[in-house]
């Protein structure tokens, strides 16, 4: 299937911590925290590890691939700007 690259930045919580070990994708504002480019997701992704300074938390990045159909605008924008 055709798709779109992301890179999305999950919480991994260790089986130790009170609630538990649990994986999910990060939420910012209600959508989910992800990038176009790996090195700005590994850049994100190196700040909030080093805010957090607890053993139990760890943010990864993980690569997807979005259908096309679920490109948002804002990224179909920047596409045509990076092209002209």
């Amino acid at each position: 299937m055709m798709g779109n690259t992301r890179f999305t930045i999950w919480l991994h919580r260790h089986g130790g911590s009170m609630f538990g070990k649990t994986s999910k994708p990060v939420n910012r504002d209600g959508v989910t925290l992800s990038f176009g480019e790996e090195g700005d997701a590994l850049a994100e992704c190196d700040r909030l590890n080093a805010s957090t300074g607890d053993f139990y938390m760890r943010y990864a990045v993980e690569k997807e691939t979005v259908p096309y159909h679920q490109v948002t605008h804002a990224d179909l924008k920047r596409r045509i700007t990076q092209l002209t």
